[in-house]
């Protein structure tokens, strides 16, 4: 048992030393590059970087979860998020061929504009954001991206037209306002870093189902600024989103994705210097849907220079293939995504280690992954299955999210007797419990119980997601 024990603790002790020596190594290295300095502007830290990249770097840049490890790069991916965050389901969003990972859920978009409160959206949506962080950089789960689509900001004037139940409603003023809302919550107060990026959609007049890859949605100006665009203005403007998806349909006969509107009104008027990306396989659409161009390679010149940024389909050889028969240039490519590499930016992924305040969400706290910073009170070793938790009333707040977002916690220092309480507490109780090894007959209902005394307790209902460590799986 002894060297057992030695053997242990030299093991640990060796892989310290080899993640310290590599973090020092990466570090030092990193320091070289001036993007990573902080001190610099964003246009001076981008302007570097983009001089570094390679022309084919450039291209890649243009994809989802782009990597680039020469120079230390890794770029998040989109998440979806209209009502929670997505990591499984039908739809495979949490990837193809993996288990799904258990995640918090709330009504739909319909439910949550029939609120009527902006301030209950902003505190959904810093859950999800804080999720989305948790989820995608605890080295457990590594899922899904910090770039989530939501909220949507489509208007629903008529249920015929099949995919109002993604809409918050028909009224401009409250949809845009609770966007605005939604949007804060997933960004968070700090304006120069935020915990995940909103990415509104889908930009312009879009909630038809049937025919929404071909079809146009007619209508005049006056149409287009005092209502449809309304809840996106408000967004970009009010919520500081800076990241939008362009639509399948057309506006008047032209295609979103290539719309003149998207730099004329969203980035010279809306002020949006982010992210513009098409929705999943837009780009071949457009050319066999639409039939605007005779292949993808004209399509892709079009795009990029309309003002797309972020491709959510297969068009790297095509736009490739554009760049040296010159129907785009690489200006073109660096004046569109000197906007994108702005959300990387305010997402911390230019910055050099310490500087990202939400860097360590779900991040390793002793070195194993068993012991990454959980969503859950600090006070103790954690809920049922991970020792006592104790919650003095003026602990209760001290979470391990972000200093800046405790401001948002306004839950009552009671112990948990809100009307409909039980369900939250069973459906809490079963994210928790999906992850804990045995999880079934009655070793699951001790710890159900065991759960719901631990929230009475503590008060630990409502603020954000309960999340197993290490020991719970690795779903």
């Amino acid at each position: 048992m002894r060297l057992r024990r030695w053997m242990f603790f030299g093991v640990g002790w060796l892989a310290a030393a080899w993640l310290s020596a590599g973090l020092v190594h990466r570090a030092s290295a990193q320091a070289d590059y001036p993007f990573r300095d902080p001190k610099l502007t964003d246009d001076q830290r981008i302007a570097d970087l983009q001089g570094r990249l390679t022309l084919d770097e450039k291209v890649q840049l243009m994809s989802d979860h782009p990597k680039f490890p020469r120079l230390g790069l890794v770029f998040s991916g989109q998440v979806e998020g209209l009502h929670g965050l997505a990591l499984g389901g039908p739809g495979g969003w949490g990837g193809r061929g993996r288990t799904p990972l258990p995640t918090t859920t709330f009504p739909q978009e319909k439910g949550l504009g029939a609120t009527w409160d902006p301030a209950l959206l902003k505190k959904i949506a810093g859950v999800e954001g804080y999720e989305a962080r948790y989820d995608y950089q605890n080295p457990l789960y590594d899922r899904g991206g910090v770039v989530i689509r939501a909220p949507n900001a489509d208007l629903s004037r008529d249920p015929r037209w099949g995919r109002t139940e993604e809409s918050y409603g028909e009224d401009t003023f409250l949809v845009g306002t609770l966007t605005v809302a939604f949007a804060q919550g997933l960004q968070g107060p700090d304006p120069k870093h935020w915990l995940s990026a909103s990415l509104m959609k889908h930009f312009l007049a879009n909630e038809n189902e049937d025919g929404r890859s071909f079809t146009s949605s007619d209508f005049d100006e006056r149409l287009f600024r005092e209502y449809y665009s309304v809840p996106f203005r408000m967004g970009f403007e009010q919520g500081g989103s800076r990241a939008v998806m362009a639509a399948y349909n057309s506006w008047n006969g032209s295609p979103m994705m290539i719309n003149p509107v998207l730099k004329d009104v969203m980035i010279k008027e809306w002020g949006n210097d982010g992210l513009i990306c098409t929705d999943g396989g837009a780009l071949g659409l457009l050319i066999t849907a639409h039939k605007s161009f005779p292949d993808k390679e004209h399509g892709a010149a079009a795009a990029v220079k309309a003002g797309i940024n972020h491709f959510l389909d297969t068009y790297k050889d095509d736009l490739t293939k554009a760049l040296k028969d010159g129907l785009v240039t690489e200006a073109d490519i660096d004046a569109a995504e000197k906007n994108l590499l702005r959300v990387y930016l305010r997402l911390g992924e230019l910055d050099p280690p310490g500087v990202d305040p939400y860097a360590q969400i779900g991040k390793m706290t002793q070195g194993t992954a068993d012991e990454a910073t959980p969503p859950w009170p600090k006070q103790g070793p954690g809920p049922p299955g991970h020792g006592r938790v104790d919650c003095p009333v003026e602990e209760r707040r001290q979470r391990t999210a972000p200093r800046s977002h405790q401001a948002q916690d306004h839950r009552s220092d009671r112990a948990v007797d809100r009307p409909g309480a039980a369900r939250l507490v069973q459906r809490h109780t079963a994210v928790f419990c999906q992850r804990a090894p045995g999880n079934s007959g009655s070793g699951r209902s001790q710890r159900q119980g065991a759960f719901l005394r631990w929230v009475k307790r503590c008060g630990g209902l409502g603020d954000g997601p309960r999340r197993g460590r290490g020991d719970c799986g690795g779903g």
